[in-house]
């Protein structure tokens, strides 16, 4: 694969060249990572402290298109194949939603967090007019770790105390409203006004963001020579999995207050999701939507990663360690089926491989991710029933 990788990106710059001669927060609580933080609730804020691109894409897509986006296998008009992404640390509390900006992110990663709630990382490849991007909040070391493996940019508003450990630790690229380029948030008026919680409120726009990287932040947006062999998953046209059992409808419990339910649509060939809360016995539902657009958002893939995840020891606040190198199992499902998967991860500096359970290496369908992170002790559900 990777001497296959090698030459869709020669093929790919000469396409390039031929073409060119044809036409002449409130902060979220956090300063340090020995301060001690307040005790908070459920609905509000929760503690702080200050594989390769394969060329096997069908013909019309490499024809279409000079260029590759690594995290999702699609043809791009510009070549941003080598730019570190940015990888946004998004709001995903009930009473904070909907996110801004969301619909044009090609990866996402959701886990849990302290107190039942979980957090969103949102990769895009680049950010280029995607506009207003929210609402922001905290990180923690496993986003800190997947951000690292991926060699990008982290844009989040605070963290935990080994969040920050980890970003020291990694030397990680970031842009934090409690620190490096706090300059680009902002708090929406609008929100502010609705009667939005200010821990609901904190923005980007993708213009000042990219702004800023390019002249104050001294970064260099690069990737490392070989990164893309070595950091980016197989994608093909189809990536239907061979033998695969229905998978119209997905449910993904991550704590009794989040539930995710994927559904499969045929007419687009996407899970849409539908985000279940329950608060004080009441369950709620709601689409993940974008508010800038009140687009869906829909993925090709849906992964389910299953893992040891527990309190830490001696964390006043209920703090998760989540393990993320080593092995174990999971799901994979693209359009409408699924079937179980291994996966891997030698490092903390590596991605995530995924296999079948035969060993063989998984090919991901071309199209944007979501990449689910759960105990091992949370039941996965699958049906057959498809949406129209």
């Amino acid at each position: 694969m990777k001497k296959l990788f090698c030459l869709l990106l020669a093929v790919a710059t000469v396409f390039a060249l031929s073409a060119c001669q044809k036409s002449a927060a409130a902060e979220e609580p956090a300063a340090s990572s020995s301060a001690t933080p307040p005790e908070v609730s459920v609905s509000e804020a929760e503690p702080e402290v200050a594989s390769e691109v394969s060329s096997e894409l069908e013909p019309e897509v490499e024809a279409n298109y000079a260029f590759i986006n690594p995290l999702t296998g699609e043809g791009t008009e510009t070549d941003v194949s080598n730019n570190r992404p940015y990888a946004v640390m998004m709001n995903s509390l009930r009473k904070a939603m909907p996110q801004s900006g969301n619909s044009q992110a090609d990866l996402y990663y959701e886990i849990p967090e302290e107190g039942g709630v979980t957090r969103i990382m949102a990769v895009f490849q680049d950010v280029t007019d995607v506009g207003k991007i929210g609402s922001i909040r905290s990180t923690r070391p496993y986003f800190v770790y997947l951000a690292y493996a991926l060699d990008s940019v982290l844009i989040h508003a605070g963290g935990s105390g080994k969040a920050y450990n980890a970003l020291e630790e990694t030397a990680l690229l970031e842009v934090d409203s409690l620190g490096t380029g706090s300059e680009v948030f902002y708090r929406d008026q609008a929100r502010l006004n609705a009667g939005y919680s200010t821990e609901h409120t904190l923005y980007l726009n993708s213009d000042t963001l990219q702004d800023w990287v390019e002249t104050s932040s001294g970064y260099d947006m690069s990737h490392e020579e070989d990164y893309l062999i070595t950091h980016t998953h197989t994608f093909v046209e189809d990536g239907t999995p061979e033998s695969g059992s229905p998978a119209n409808s997905i449910t993904v419990p991550f704590s009794g207050y989040k539930t995710n339910i994927f559904t499969y649509n045929e007419d687009t060939q996407l899970y849409t999701i539908t985000d279940v809360y329950t608060e004080s016995g009441t369950s709620y539902s709601m689409s993940y939507l974008d508010e800038q657009t009140g687009e869906a958002i829909g993925v090709t893939n849906v992964i389910v990663i299953q893992t040891a995840i527990s309190q830490i020891e001696g964390d006043a606040y209920g703090r998760l360690d989540v393990t993320l190198v080593g092995s174990g199992q999971g799901y994979y499902a693209c359009n409408g089926k699924y079937i179980p998967i291994l996966w891997s991860k030698d490092s903390y500096s590596d991605i995530f491989t995924f296999t079948t359970t035969q060993g063989e290496e998984l090919s991901l369908g071309v199209g944007k991710t979501y990449i689910n992170i759960v105990s091992t002790s949370k039941e996965i559900t699958f049906t057959g029933e498809s949406a129209q």
